[in-house]
C-alpha cells in the first residue's frame, strides 16, 4: 500500500496525476469504509449528501468544468483524505478496544468507563472531521460558478436518494 501511495505522490509531484485513472487513487477497504460508517457520528447520512467530497467532484470533473490544476489539487485531496480517515479510523479502534477491555472487567470503575465513552466519543468525532476537512476543501477549489453547478448536481443526487 505505502508503494502504491508513493508512486502516487510521484505522480503528483510530476504533474501527471491529472492524467492518472480516478481509480488509481487510494480508497478505504470495505471493511474500514463499513467501520467508518458506523464510527463518524452520521457522517454518511447528515454530511455527505450536502458535501459528497473530492472523489465526487472528479466524477463530475466535465459537468464542473475542472481545470487541470483542480483536478490535480482534488486528487491530492482524497490522497490526504484517506490518509487522515484510516488514521483516525486506527484511533477510534484503539479507544474503542480499551472501553471494552475495562467493560469487560468484573467490576469495573465507573470514572474510567465514562473516561473511555469521552474518548472514543472523541475518536470518532475526529474521524467525521478528518474527512469532513477534506469535502470543504475540495469544494473551496471551485470558482463560483462551479460551486453553483455543485449544489445543483449534489441536490439531484439527494433527490435520486
Amino acid at each position: 500500500m505505502r508503494h502504491r501511495i508513493g508512486w502516487i505522490l510521484v505522480l503528483a509531484s510530476t504533474g501527471a496525476l491529472a492524467a492518472t485513472p480516478a481509480s488509481d487513487l487510494p480508497k478505504l477497504t470495505p471493511a474500514e469504509h463499513r467501520y467508518f460508517v458506523h464510527h463518524s457520528l452520521g457522517f454518511h447520512d447528515t454530511f455527505m449528501p450536502y458535501h459528497p467530497g473530492p472523489r465526487w467532484d472528479l466524477q463530475h470533473a466535465q459537468a464542473l468544468h475542472l481545470t487541470k490544476a483542480q483536478i490535480v489539487a482534488l486528487r491530492r485531496q482524497v490522497i490526504g483524505m484517506v490518509q487522515d480517515t484510516k488514521a483516525a479510523l486506527q484511533r477510534v479502534h484503539t479507544a474503542q478496544a480499551h472501553y471494552l477491555a475495562q467493560a469487560h472487567q468484573p467490576n469495573p470503575s465507573i470514572r474510567t468507563i465514562r473516561a473511555d465513552f469521552a474518548a472514543l466519543g472523541l475518536a470518532e468525532a475526529a474521524a467525521a472531521s478528518a474527512m469532513m476537512e477534506h469535502h470543504l476543501k475540495a469544494y473551496r477549489l471551485l470558482d463560483p460558478a462551479q460551486q453553483k453547478r455543485y449544489q445543483q448536481l449534489a441536490k439531484e443526487m439527494r433527490e435520486q436518494y
